[in-house]
């Protein structure tokens, strides 16, 4: 695998670090029953990525000739290099009982859900495929599911279920990578959790889903490979029975990378420490040895 540098180096650094710190859905839409990430959820995750790795992220609304697009541009603070995001905007139309609010207020909501849309992109933050917070009667968007929530709710079947593994598992996405991708954008514990509409859901957009999951698990990697420790690597790889970085699970890939993580910056922070504990380590090994050789 290449060395990743500048700002693609540090992006990928940082969606692991946002990936890693478990964020939190808080938005509920009670009215088509389902959850999504707001704003204040992901930023201070996004924040402490981007100042551990050294990157600045500057968001805007600009005006081109083909109408309002919103840019988000990411910055490695000691080299220049950047990377921008954009997209198109769509005017945000907001009701309340009184009528229309005013325009003012309907352009702080679309700088706010333009910043939540670009973020999550930018940082690969996966959520359901939903509006927003507001109901329509607010938003004037159409909501996701226009059926009533009621009480009879019919569970996901074993064919669904089956189904679903099924065609993960022809994408070459594991079980657990699977489990834990649905568990996280479902809000459940147990596939046997799913409503049988969400398991339609799933099964429609599993290509999406999976391809989530592997770009995911290609970042992973070169995270893995931008940390440069390949004797640590090795030691962690053969500990853990893994034969070749690509054959394993994203759990796996998280797991390593962080590992390999604390042991670089323990490298940093105490490199005359860590260069005696591993002189000793080898004046040991030379003693059980017997031979006056290393293992």
């Amino acid at each position: 695998m290449g060395e990743v540098k500048g700002i693609w180096k540090k992006l990928v650094n940082a969606r692991m670090a946002v990936q890693e710190s478990d964020i939190k859905m808080s938005g509920n839409n009670t009215y088509s029953n389902y959850k999504y990430f707001e704003l204040a959820d992901i930023m201070p995750a996004i924040n402490k990525a981007n100042a551990e790795n050294g990157v600045i992220s500057l968001f805007n609304l600009v005006e081109e000739a083909t109408g309002q697009i919103a840019v988000l541009e990411l910055i490695d603070i000691e080299d220049g290099t950047s990377i921008t995001f954009k997209s198109k905007t769509s005017e945000c139309i907001m009701k309340t009982k009184e009528g229309r609010v005013n325009p003012i207020q309907e352009l702080g909501a679309t700088h706010t859900y333009m910043r939540r849309y670009m973020y999550l992109g930018a940082y690969e933050i996966a959520e359901a495929d939903s509006v927003n917070s507001l109901p329509p009667s607010d938003s004037g968007i159409p909501p996701k599911n226009l059926e009533k929530p009621n009480n009879n709710i019919k569970l996901a079947t074993q064919n669904q279920l089956s189904k679903i593994f099924t065609s993960a598992n022809g994408m070459n996405i594991v079980k657990s990578d699977l489990e834990s991708s649905i568990y996280k954008e479902y809000n459940v514990k147990s596939m046997n959790e799913l409503t049988s509409t969400q398991a339609s859901e799933i099964i429609t957009n599993i290509k999406k889903t999976c391809q989530t999951i592997s770009d995911r698990k290609d970042d992973a990697l070169k995270a893995i490979s931008s940390l440069e420790m390949d004797e640590d690597l090795m030691t962690i790889m053969e500990r853990e029975n893994i034969k070749a970085l690509p054959e394993i699970s994203l759990t796996k890939c998280k797991k390593i990378y962080k590992e390999l993580k604390e042991l670089k910056e323990k490298v940093e922070n105490n490199p005359e420490k860590t260069e005696k504990e591993t002189t000793e380590a080898k004046e040991i090994d030379t003693k059980n040895n017997g031979k006056g050789e290393l293992k």
